[in-house]
């Protein structure tokens, strides 16, 4: 090509040799004498681990295999490491989550390898694009509505419960959840309260797949409630987007969620959501509850931080409750619809980080 890049930005384990590679493999190559390299990684617990055997077909140096070394993890060549050791900077997909890896809960063993690099890890939320997300435009819903006229909202859940066979009533909420049915997303917690929440006065529409047990449950919930509880097992993308149109509220009761998409997707939507505080689930969605109790009516969803299954179930009770209270579920949902979470904010953020990663390099 003879042109040398101001920055590679490299993604995951996947890429994780080319920052070795500029500065070792092809450190010899004037061409690539300035190039500097940003990594980022979108969940920590994929780190790319093969057997010595790759130092090899890799082109990778003996030298940087040791115990403790800038190539090796557990007895194993660790892609991921690589490309921490050897970048110019590090990023992840939200700011709660560059935290978090930095812990034994969720470092997955890589925390001693970024806290090394800590005053190097940054976090940035994944942009969404609003030219597919947005309900003024959405070719998936049959009523298009915005933050200025909702009405719509209400006529795409009418038409999704019939469409579904369940019962329309505008005081009861749908509760939407489109997910992998995995214990990572928080089906353990689900299954754990499952009858509980079927107390409520709310309704449910689940799509996805995952487990087999997690599947099961999710039509037994279905089978066992038929006026309350639809579970498509499988992926729609017109579903999907049905889903987030039609709901009241979305549920993510992750385990750890790097960024999340769904809540973002939600708050665009009206679709006000309950999560865990985890991850970027933390970073987008703040308790109504939380703020409003410090006088700030800034909050857009429901959160929880315990992993446990009493405390997603306080935060639907504590939903569900403001739901009836009109004024206050619409402030909630504008709140969440007014937020920009376009790509063109998270882009400004990365050309900054691009920025200093060539500093860095260049001396």
């Amino acid at each position: 090509l003879s042109w040398a890049p101001d920055i590679i930005h490299c993604n995951d384990w996947q890429t994780g040799l080319i920052p070795l590679y500029i500065k070792d493999n092809y450190s010899w190559d004037k061409l690539f004498a300035n190039t500097a390299s940003l990594f980022t990684i979108h969940n920590v617990a994929y780190q790319g681990r093969f057997g010595h055997g790759t130092l090899t077909n890799a082109e990778i140096t003996n030298d940087l295999y040791y115990p403790g070394g800038p190539v090796e993890f557990e007895n194993t060549v660790s892609f991921l490491k690589t490309g921490i050791v050897f970048t110019d900077i590090i990023n992840t997909v939200s700011e709660t989550y560059a935290r978090e890896i930095l812990t034994n809960e969720y470092g997955a063993g890589m925390q001693y390898v970024l806290r090394e690099r800590q005053h190097e890890l940054y976090g940035i939320i994944n942009g969404v694009d609003y030219e597919v997300w947005n309900p003024e435009t959405d070719k998936y819903i049959p009523h298009h509505f915005s933050i200025n006229d909702l009405s719509g909202k209400s006529r795409n859940k009418k038409f999704q419960l019939t469409r579904l066979g369940l019962p329309f009533d505008e005081n009861v909420p749908l509760i939407g959840i489109v997910s992998r049915m995995v214990a990572q997303k928080g089906f353990d917690l689900i299954a754990q309260v499952m009858n509980e929440l079927m107390k409520l006065d709310c309704q449910f529409m689940i799509l996805g797949t995952g487990e087999d047990k997690y599947e099961n449950i999710c039509r037994s919930m279905e089978f066992y409630y038929k006026d309350k509880v639809r579970a498509y097992i499988g992926y729609s993308n017109e579903l999907a987007h049905l889903t987030e149109a039609a709901s009241d509220m979305f549920l993510m009761p992750s385990h750890y969620e790097p960024c999340g998409l769904n809540q973002i997707y939600s708050l665009k939507y009206g679709t006000v959501p309950i999560v865990r505080k985890t991850g970027g689930l933390a970073d987008t969605v703040q308790d109504w509850n939380e703020y409003n109790s410090y006088g700030m009516d800034v909050g857009n969803g429901y959160s929880f931080e315990a992993y446990e299954g009493f405390a997603l179930e306080n935060a639907v009770k504590r939903a569900i409750n403001d739901f009836h209270n009109k004024p206050v579920w619409e402030k909630i949902m504008k709140n969440g619809m007014a937020r920009d979470y376009s790509w063109r904010k998270s882009a400004e953020k990365y050309v900054e980080l691009y920025n200093k990663a060539i500093s860095k390099r260049r001396g």
